[in-house]
């Protein structure tokens, strides 16, 4: 009876009155306290020396910081025990980059510090959504083979499960999710924001934070990329009319294959597509760059497609690393620590433009079926010709909308394909050494030393007294734009790093032997101290905002 008097919102509410009456009281006394605390500390300094004094006064200041200590701790657990939790404040201009022509309210600059992963408790819960989870639940485990397999088994099981779901919806108490601190002002400003039409709110492109921007720049800045006709194309077709067609097509090549025993039933099923939604096309943009551009980024989830990339992404796995790939900055601090020069050198990091959108599809195509199949005729069981037309229907029939209009891309890889980074990773580790002078598409940008220091990735490299040294980047205002640190508002600093993961143990031996120009258009320098992106960064930078796995080697 105790318990449940305890769990009542009176209970609760009688709880707050009384920590308000304490802490108006204990205000009173504070000020109290502190009117007569420089009395006392005059009446000590005038019966005791200067040494004595200092020491006592040290010595009490110790002791009161201790007990400070356990009288914080104590309360804070206090408070969260009631709901509550303090509020820290946070500067809003290393959160908040606010390009719009909405000016902020003192309500809504304090909730969008929170960042945008903050999110209210449930008020109740959604009958569709909750018995729907424990359902999918139910139809998993039956399709499960467990040591007792048989029916009445299955069935005390599901009863059991069906008791746990009614159980948890009906008794359902809103009051324990509460959040107290959050008021009806809080509730109105939120509503202010999510009504506003006319802007954007949105993440970085890197790191965290909240960006704000005008709708109408947001979306002129994203049709200027998909005005590149060599790139995408609008289509006029209903999306539900075009999304069955590549249904049909995915589904009549898969039926094939299982007819002819390439596949198994169950991979069958889980490739087959059913109720897919065309890619939705956003934008994150570029905060550390002069007019905010946006980065593209493809949600697949639920394409057509989907499962057919996300099936042949291990199959590939092979081919896209070699023995210049760089796995994460571990990996990369571990192999430059090796590494002994004589002769001077000059550091410089690439970074290829826009990677994704260039990668030629058709000639990654043919790189990925003639590596695969350079030495076999058949691979997981499928024939060279088979793999290739399965490889063509996961990437280029990419059908997405972006502000009500449905568009297919073209060429180019789409950045949140799961084979966006493995494709990327093929075609780069086949043209290795001379990618920048063979290929019309990609292009490098050059960052060189400072003071024999180079930031790359979240890692700055020193070269002194014949060797290489590593530290974490700081985060300073002699820093390029790319690769200035975001702070938000738990304390910690994300680097805004780039795609510059290439070659960098050859082409550190390449210069420490005097070879190599420093130019960074020479073919010379390419040849010889040449890019090669590996698996630390390709589409693992990027965490979209969808459903999608994250992935992100931080």
């Amino acid at each position: 009876m105790a318990d449940q008097f305890t769990d009542t919102k009176l209970y609760r509410s009688w709880l707050f009155k009384l920590l308000n009456y304490e802490i108006r009281e204990k205000t009173k006394q504070l000020a109290y306290e502190s009117a007569k605390y420089p009395l006392l500390l005059q009446e000590l300094r005038n019966f005791t020396s200067f040494i004595d004094f200092n020491c006592l006064k040290c010595l009490l200041t110790r002791n009161n910081d201790k007990d400070l200590v356990k009288i914080k701790t104590r309360h804070l657990r206090k408070l969260h025990n009631l709901g509550l939790t303090p509020e820290y404040e946070v500067e809003s201009s290393k959160v908040i980059f606010n390009h719009s022509n909405r000016k902020l309210s003192e309500d809504e600059t304090k909730l969008l510090n929170l960042g945008l992963d903050f999110a209210l408790p449930c008020k109740s819960p959604t009958f569709a959504e909750h018995f729907l989870a424990f359902e999918r639940l139910c139809h998993t485990i039956n399709n499960c083979q467990i040591r007792d397999n048989s029916e009445s088994n299955k069935q005390r099981v599901v009863e059991k499960i069906a008791s746990l779901a009614n159980e948890t919806f009906y008794d359902f108490k809103r009051h324990r999710h509460w959040l107290p601190s959050f008021s009806k002002a809080n509730h109105n400003a939120l509503k202010s924001l999510k009504n506003d039409s006319s802007i954007i709110i949105t993440k970085p492109d890197k790191g965290k934070g909240v960006v704000i921007l005008d709708k109408k720049d947001y979306v002129n800045k994203v049709n200027v990329l998909l005005s590149d006709h060599t790139k995408f194309r609008k289509l006029d077709t209903e999306p539900f009319t075009k999304i069955i067609q590549l249904e049909d097509k995915l589904n009549r090549m898969l039926k094939h294959l299982k007819d002819n025993d390439s596949i198994s039933l169950d991979i069958y099923n889980q490739l087959r597509a059913s109720g897919s939604l065309p890619g939705i096309l956003y934008g994150l943009p570029k905060v550390h760059k002069p007019d905010i551009p946006v980065r593209p980024i493809l949600s697949a989830i639920k394409t057509f497609n989907y499962n057919l990339a996300k099936f042949l992404v291990p199959i590939l796995k092979p081919i896209t690393t070699n023995e210049y790939t760089v796995q994460n900055s571990f990996d990369f601090a571990k192999q430059m620590s090796t590494i002994s020069f004589e002769n001077p050198v000059i550091m410089a990091s690439f970074d290829i433009q826009s990677l994704f959108t260039n990668i030629p599809l058709k000639e990654t195509i043919d790189i990925c079926t003639n590596r695969l199949f350079e030495n076999t005729d058949n691979v997981h069981n499928f024939t060279k010709d088979q793999f290739m037309k399965l490889l063509k229907l996961s990437v280029e029939d990419s059908v997405f909308m972006f502000n009500n209009q449905l568009y297919s891309q073209t060429d180019g890889v789409a950045m949140g394909s799961p084979l966006g980074p493995t494709l990327a990773n093929v075609f780069l580790c086949y043209h290795e050494n001379y990618v920048n002078s063979k290929h019309d598409n990609i292009h490098f940008t050059s960052e060189v030393e400072v003071n024999n220091s180079l930031p790359f990735l979240d890692i700055r490299l020193d070269h002194d007294h014949n060797t290489f040294k590593t530290s974490v980047v700081p985060f300073s205002q002699g820093d390029t734009p790319a690769r200035k640190e975001i702070k938000d508002e738990w304390g910690q600093f994300r680097p805004g790093v780039g795609h510059d993961c290439q070659n960098v143990k050859e082409w550190a031996k390449c210069v420490a032997r005097g070879v190599g120009e420093r130019r960074c258009g020479s073919s010379r320098e390419v040849g010889k101290a040449a890019s090669h992106y590996g698996s630390c960064w390709c589409g693992a930078l990027y965490i979209t905002m969808t459903d999608a796995p994250v992935r992100c080697p931080w």
